[in-house]
């Protein structure tokens, strides 16, 4: 694992917000026809937000997942095996779940803006 008290380099920040802007341009497109335009000034750092938390609940999902293969590292091969098999799918959608909800959370707020 790398130094966790290492800082980001400029191109590591540049991708980030990339990531961060390709997310919400997507989803921005995605519910055009939910949109309002009197009230994107606050719609798309809703989204940008979200886009945030989704990353966010990536990486946490990433690192869980290594932490569960690093708890089963010494085990036998059956043990690692049923990690594999049982663990990280069930960490997969504990973190789907979250982002799902955190989309939910987003779509409810952006669709209660839109003024009639």
């Amino acid at each position: 694992m790398s130094d966790p008290n290492k800082k980001l380099s400029l191109v590591e920040v540049v991708s980030l917000l990339g990531s961060i802007a390709s997310i919400t341009g997507v989803s921005l497109l995605w519910m055009r026809d939910k949109l309002d335009a009197r009230t994107l000034f606050v719609q798309i750092p809703i989204m940008a937000l979200w886009a945030a938390f989704v990353l966010a609940f990536a990486v946490a999902g990433y690192y869980a997942v290594l932490f569960v293969r690093l708890l089963f590292d010494n085990e036998n091969n059956d043990a690692k095996l049923a990690a594999t098999v049982v663990v990280i799918p069930f960490i997969a959608s504990v973190f789907y779940g979250l982002a799902f909800a955190s989309y939910e959370l987003a779509y409810i707020l952006i669709r209660d803006l839109a003024l009639p």
